[in-house]
């Protein structure tokens, strides 16, 4: 091997330590509070050791951030807050902050345009364009819990085996749980072999139509959009969890294909038909409390 060859092999090997920042501003920030040994370059050793203590104690100024894609080293961080989160960042679709990358994020609300995870997420509130799931990422509950109706596009990675996407839902591995649906759809359809939809999975004011297949035995809870126009409940739901279509004031009709075991405790004030089987009138006139239990029709008159 030539000196130069061996040269160049070290030279790479020792640049490997450390983090190449695409941003100037978010380098100069790093290294103004986490460079410990003055070197003047964040090794990925220093950005390991920060705790989340000693990152909100450093006060990111998001605002003059654009890109924060080496975040990603800073492998000790689990609950940092607040990220970019202002008035003018989550209100405008195209703020400053074009795209960051994350392991875990765990509490606190997120706005970027685009936001790469590659760990667990639970966010609050989770206003971006397009979210990718690595490989290490894992979603095993509602990952956050209100959105801007932004978020276009969800990606994973094919050596993900903890989720999977299909039908604008991000869903198990398996298929049978639904976690949050996603997308400009208003139409939606969730995908066949799902069983259960998690508390919160479908929230969203610009959605109008909703089916959910024979497969779907659990809808949990705050399953509500004010925008429904109409519902088409599968035959195979024995569950409908709290605050079933709650302020769902635009509803026009609901179709139950099957019989529901317990009374969905629906709360809407407004008159709406509910389609039922024809042979299902009956239970359902006990089932269902007064009023609802007026508002039965057949499914063969459906309009």
């Amino acid at each position: 091997m030539s000196l130069f060859r061996m040269y160049m092999m070290m030279r790479a090997a020792y640049e490997a330590r450390f983090i190449h920042f695409a941003d100037k501003a978010v380098e100069q920030w790093c290294l103004t509070h986490f460079d410990k040994d003055g070197g003047g370059r964040l090794s990925i050793d220093e950005a390991a050791a920060v705790t989340d203590a000693q990152f909100k104690a450093a006060n990111p100024p998001w605002e003059t951030f654009t890109t924060f894609d080496e975040m990603r080293y800073f492998t000790g961080l689990q609950n940092i807050g607040d990220i970019n989160w202002r008035a003018d960042s989550y209100n405008n679709p195209n703020n400053n902050l074009r795209s960051i990358s994350l392991n875990d994020f765990i509490r606190g609300n997120i706005a970027a345009q685009h936001i790469n995870i590659d760990g667990r997420l639970r966010a609050e509130r989770f206003y971006a364009k397009s979210l990718h799931l690595g490989p290490n990422s894992i979603i095993n509950t509602v990952p956050w819990n209100y959105n801007n109706d932004w978020l276009e596009e969800v990606t994973i990675s094919k050596a993900n085996r903890n989720n999977r996407i299909a039908k604008n839902f991000i869903l198990s591995y398996d298929g049978t749980i639904a976690y949050k649906s996603f997308g400009k759809e208003v139409d939606v359809v969730v995908p066949d072999g799902v069983k259960k939809l998690v508390s919160w999975s479908v929230l969203s004011k610009e959605m109008r139509t909703l089916v959910v297949p024979d497969s779907v035995e659990d809808l949990d809870g705050m399953f509500s959009n004010a925008g429904w126009i109409w519902c088409d409940i599968g035959a195979g739901v024995k569950k409908t969890g709290h605050s079933f279509l709650y302020n769902s004031y635009r509803l026009k009709y609901i179709i139950l294909r099957g019989r529901l075991p317990e009374d969905p405790q629906l709360r809407l004030k407004h008159k709406f038909d509910i389609y039922v089987q024809a042979g299902d009138i009956d239970y359902y006139k006990t089932l269902l409390p007064a009023p609802y239990n007026t508002y039965l029709k057949p499914i063969s008159e459906l309009p």
